[in-house]
Parts: structure tokens; sequence; C-alpha cells
């Protein structure tokens, strides 16, 4: 009856598409693999340095030049422990210049120790300025020596004051 003509449809569907799994599974093995799978290359992609591009070494791996003769770490020219300087680290997916302190310098890589104090105009932070870490270790060409910016510069902290600021309210109230 129609229960067997359904049963035997069935049955060529679920055969057909066997079929299908075996024809796929056969071209999958005949094509070589060109590239790691996604984990394999991003796991390659995270070991490899992220100052040195297209560097070869892996991080925490110290490159040429990061010593001296004596085999101490090489501080950038002008800065010294515990002198100002200027850090380029990443803040909320950004690369961004800020005030520093070098703290100090170890032998492993990322070498020195700088804690965050200011902004790149040497401004102190602000609840929205401030970087996620207070401190980070980072490599000598992240680290130069700070420069304050010239005096007088133009710009929104240089111009009249906002018709909204405290002093205002109070001048208009007597």
């Amino acid at each position: 009856g129609a229960g067997g003509a359904a049963r035997a449809a069935a049955e060529v569907g679920r055969e057909a598409g066997r079929q299908r799994a075996r024809e796929a599974a056969g071209r999958a093995a005949a094509q070589p693999e060109t590239a790691p799978p996604f984990g394999a290359a991003w796991a390659q992609r995270l070991k490899r340095c992220r100052v040195c591009e297209p560097c070869t070494r892996k991080r925490g791996e110290a490159c040429e030049g990061d010593f001296d003769e004596a085999g101490e770490p090489m501080l950038p020219e002008g800065v010294s422990v515990g002198d100002a300087c200027l850090a380029e680290t990443v803040q909320a997916g950004e690369r961004k210049r800020l005030k520093g302190v070098l703290l100090s310098a170890r032998k492993t890589s990322p070498h020195l120790l700088v804690k965050f104090v200011g902004t790149e105009r040497g401004e102190p932070f602000t609840s929205l300025s401030a970087p996620g870490l207070k401190s980070s270790y980072l490599t000598r060409r992240e680290v130069a020596a700070w420069v304050a910016p010239p005096e007088g510069r133009g710009g929104a902290a240089a111009g009249p004051r906002a018709a909204n600021s405290d002093e205002y309210k109070l001048r208009e109230r007597r």
C-alpha cells in the first residue's frame, strides 16, 4: 500500500544522501590542504613579535641589538631608569603614546617596565584618558625620551572659558 511506497521512497532518499557524503569525502581527500587550519595559523601569528614586523622571532626572544656587550638590556637614547619617557602602548584597540616613567629593565623580552603617568602632552589622566593598565613591559622600540610640548600651544584648553563654567555662573548670579 501507500505505507510501503513511502518507506521505499525514504530509503532511496537516505541512500542518495549517503552517496553524496561519500563523494564529498573523496573530493576532500583528493585535494591537498593548502593552508593550516585557522586555529593553527592564528596560534603561529600570536607567537610572532608584535613590534618587529615582519620578524621571525617568537615573543619572549630578544632581537639583535637589545643587549650591550655586558649582556644588559640597552635603553633608548636619552632615557635612564627613573626618567620620564614617551611610551607607545595599545589603548582601546589603538596605538597611543603616553607619558611614562621607566621603572626598571630586565633581561627577558620585553625588557622595560614603564608606569604610565599622563597623556602624550604631559597632562594628568582623566577617567576617560587613563589606560587599562597602569604599567606595562615594553620593548626598546616602544619607548623614547620625553620631550615636553612647547608652551602656549593653541587648542581648546588655551581658548576662552566655556559659557557653562563655574566662573560664568557665579558672575551671573551677582
